[in-house]
């Protein structure tokens, strides 16, 4: 999905170049691009290990000590994610029963779930507990395939328990040299004898300046023209959940949507498996230093597991049974862009719920 190459070349600072041709204009492809794992050490963050990913156009960092979620996350220099007061703070450090907003960093995205989203529920957290769960078996590779040069990482994170159930989630996060757009693939599997009920939502978080009073939200979904506006920054602005809004995907069953900045000719683009994630939930803050719009990809209502039974809508894992999942983040600049945007959201007009291909 992250791929730039093939039989046209690399494309690359607006030219394009065979592996060879670019070979020999640096001493190593790091020159450029490059994935490097590191342990922070200081403040609250320390010992959260990470991965640095730079592709030439991209930056992430993505966190193997918390699921493989991406905090930051930079288009040629420009921040798109938000970032909470107190950044990325290593699980150990967490308080998720009585203070679970002390440990939420934002960024791109963080994953809530597996049997818990939103309110909590006996001993499931608020937005659950995997967020906190570091990867097993991480690892992290920069190869060649053709004329690509393909950046990946990923983990296991396992959610389990003496007398508790027992789930995984394995997560391959991918972006090549020169791509404006990086791809994590999820795998969900229920590797117990129980049924299990199954809660998840990828938590997406835009930020300042991406974000900002004249930016515009488009998505394919039925929602309000006052849900996708944006407004500057107020000590006394809204900070609400925003709604639940069922999304719409297009005939490969991809749901979408981007937020648009015009004044800065920037957007991000946000696509996702609509099949396994048919809604999307909102969670809007025009407040003053809490200045963040999110809108979360989701197989439920956000407002905890309690609330999804009375629904009669919670669904669960048979044992032995996956769900396969993903979502891609393409940022993209100018009007032309933007328009070619829009025309794949307008394209979005199936209800995943009842789509066949």
């Amino acid at each position: 999905m992250a791929k730039t190459g093939g039989e046209k070349g690399l494309k690359l600072y607006g030219q394009t170049y065979a592996r060879r041709e670019f070979l020999a204009r640096v001493g190593s492809p790091k020159q450029v691009a490059d994935i490097r794992r590191a342990t922070l050490n200081d403040g609250r963050q320390n010992g959260t290990e990470i991965f640095e990913i730079h592709n030439g156009v991209l930056s992430a960092t993505v966190v193997a000590g918390r699921c493989l979620d991406i905090a930051n996350f930079t288009y040629r220099g420009v921040p798109m994610q938000f970032t909470g007061k107190n950044g990325i703070v290593y699980a150990g450090f967490a308080e998720p029963v009585r203070n679970p907003l002390r440990s939420v960093n934002g960024g791109l995205f963080y994953t809530c779930g597996l049997t818990n989203v939103g309110a909590a529920f006996g001993d499931d957290y608020f937005h659950g507990r995997v967020r906190l769960i570091p990867a097993e078996q991480a690892y992290a590779c920069a190869e060649w395939e053709g004329d690509e040069y393909l950046l990946r990482c990923g983990g296991v994170m396992r959610q389990n328990g003496v007398c508790y159930e027992n789930l995984s989630l394995t997560r391959n996060i991918e972006t090549a040299l020169g791509s404006d757009e990086i791809c994590v693939s999820d795998t969900v599997c229920n590797e117990g004898f129980s049924e299990v009920p199954f809660m998840m939502m990828y938590h997406v978080v835009f930020g300042f300046p991406l974000l900002n009073d004249d930016a515009r939200l488009y998505v394919a979904a039925d929602m309000e023209k006052e849900a996708c506006c944006c407004t500057a920054p107020d000590a006394t602005g809204t900070n609400n959940g925003g709604g639940v809004f069922a999304a719409k995907c297009n005939k490969d069953g991809v749901g979408m949507y981007c937020l648009y900045n015009p004044a800065l000719s920037l957007g991000l683009q946000v696509r996702f498996d609509a099949r396994s994630m048919p809604y999307l939930s909102q969670w809007k803050s025009m407040q003053s230093g809490d200045y963040a719009m999110g809108l979360m990809p989701t197989n439920c209502h956000a407002a905890g597991r309690e609330a999804e039974m009375e629904r009669g809508k919670l669904q669960y894992l048979s044992p032995d049974a996956c769900v396969h999942t993903s979502i891609a983040f393409r940022a993209f600049s100018g009007e032309e862009a933007c328009n070619e945007v829009l025309a794949q959201i307008d394209a979005c007009t199936y209800d995943p719920l009842t789509f066949t291909q």
